[in-house]
């Protein structure tokens, strides 16, 4: 059975989603502690020295959800679209489990992130391992922020979404690498922006920050030979 931690909803709406989505799997865990949803973080939080738990091999430790979602079409004003996070054992790029995200897409909107406060005056690098696609239709974004905690609550806007998810040359896990300017207490947020007006998942995994380039992994499509029958097949490649 998959583990994972979910993001409630809000009872019926979180339960109507599920049983839409079969592909999900069965919820089996509570939600993470500290979750926030479109209103601010209330909460005073004290940076650490280094980011924790970045492969989600402790659970939701260290990390706080955040969610910046439009309206459900069905209720407008009453709920958002419905969205999820949870620690997941089906994929992992290090360890054994990653974040997994789903978004309702109704709206074509909507973002859902991790974040954590960290002293970010150390590092020149956040490395994050994002699942990537053939396909070349875009529906999933990945979102990823480094900078200073804004008092009212990231916004959709402040996150880079630069780095494409979809029309790889392989399917499979991939580094995605980026700056880090600031130098001081900050928070450090990962995560998914939707698109396309369908419901999607995303995972992502080996969140770390570094002071020199970091090591990186793509999907490499390596052929059979002919004689064995079977179609290519796509494997892990380490680089540095």
């Amino acid at each position: 059975m998959e583990r994972r931690a979910l993001l409630a909803l809000g009872g019926s709406a979180l339960a109507t989603t599920l049983a839409g989505c079969s592909s999900l799997g069965d919820a089996d865990s509570t939600t993470p502690r500290g979750s926030t949803t479109n209103s601010e973080q209330t909460t005073p939080r004290t940076p650490s020295a280094s980011l924790r738990n970045g492969s989600f091999e402790s659970d939701w430790q260290g990390w706080t959800v955040g969610r910046r979602l439009p309206d459900d079409p069905n209720e407008p004003g009453t709920r958002p679209v419905a969205s999820e996070a949870g620690v997941s054992t089906r994929y992992a790029s290090d360890g054994e489990t990653s974040l997994r995200v789903f978004i309702d897409g109704s709206q074509d909107d909507g973002t859902v992130w991790v974040e954590q406060p960290v002293d970010l005056s150390q590092y020149d690098y956040l490395a994050v391992d994002y699942q990537v696609s053939t396909s070349f239709n875009e529906i999933l974004q990945a979102a990823v922020y480094t900078g200073p905690e804004p008092e009212s609550g990231l916004e959709e806007r402040q996150f880079d979404r630069s780095h494409s998810l979809a029309g790889h040359d392989a399917a499979g896990w991939k580094t995605f690498v980026y700056d880090v300017t600031h130098d001081a207490d900050g928070i450090v947020a990962v995560g998914f922006n939707i698109v396309w007006e369908t419901g999607a998942v995303g995972f992502l995994d080996n969140v770390r920050l570094t002071n020199a380039t970091p090591t990186t992994v793509s999907p490499t499509t390596t052929p059979t030979t002919e004689s064995s029958g079977t179609r290519s097949e796509t494997s892990m490649e380490r680089t540095r």
